[in-house]
């Protein structure tokens, strides 16, 4: 979980437009998050081999822009959202091939993309639905020749999605999983920081009757 260099006292300015959360996501651009989230990328890549990456946008514009800085960086990549259906096709046989090694996309790799070889999935779009994030996740659990193992890097700096990972992590490490789980003894997900866990886990308790979506209106007191 990446710390923002975000001037937090200007966030009550922008609250008077009515933005919700969901907005703020999108209107937000980070540079440095976007290259501590490059240096994290490249190092996945050079652990696995033949990196084939799938990258999940918060925006067209970001999607685009990080194609890009993968590209500078060696790792050749197209962004296929909002693109001609023709470019996107071209661009989806470029990465079945392996002529490129990365997508970058807002929504449309959620299905209909079937690339056994990918091996790397990062995440920057803020989700808060289980059901995205497993089709999301899936992109990359298909099972290939010479595929050990699949890295997912979540780089989504969400209370929320950080509760929901370890939630499905604790699912999986009990001896009688839900019938959609799979047991693994020791989970699935790990934290550089074991703080991180302790203060998902904090929230969790906090606001267990809570319905919490990305859809409530930004209200500062005083404002």
């Amino acid at each position: 979980m990446f710390c923002d260099n975000i001037d937090w006292e200007k966030i009550p300015l922008l609250s008077k437009q009515n933005l919700t959360i969901r907005d703020l996501n999108r209107r937000l651009f980070l540079p440095q998050r976007d290259e501590a989230a490059l240096a994290e990328i490249i190092s996945a890549a050079g652990e696995v081999g033949k990196p084939r990456i799938i990258v999940f946008s918060p925006s067209i514009s970001h999607a685009e822009k990080f194609a890009d800085i993968l590209s500078a960086s060696g790792i050749p990549a197209k962004n296929i959202s909002g693109v001609k259906r023709l470019d996107r096709q071209a661009a989806l046989m470029e990465f079945s091939s392996g002529r490129i090694q990365a997508l970058t996309a807002v929504d449309l790799l959620n299905e209909g993309i079937d690339v056994p070889d990918v091996n790397i999935i990062a995440f920057m779009r803020a989700t808060h639905s289980r059901r995205i994030f497993v089709q999301q996740l899936g992109r990359g659990l298909r099972l290939a020749p010479d595929k050990p193992k699949t890295i997912v890097l979540d780089f989504v700096s969400d209370l929320r999605r950080i509760s929901e990972v370890v939630s499905m992590n604790e699912e999986a490490k009990r001896s009688d999983p839900a019938p959609e789980a799979i047991y693994i003894k020791d989970g699935f997900v790990t934290f550089s920081d074991q703080k991180a866990e302790t203060l998902a886990k904090e929230w969790i308790a906090d606001v267990a009757d809570l319905d919490a979506n990305d859809s409530s209106k930004l209200v500062f007191p005083g404002i």
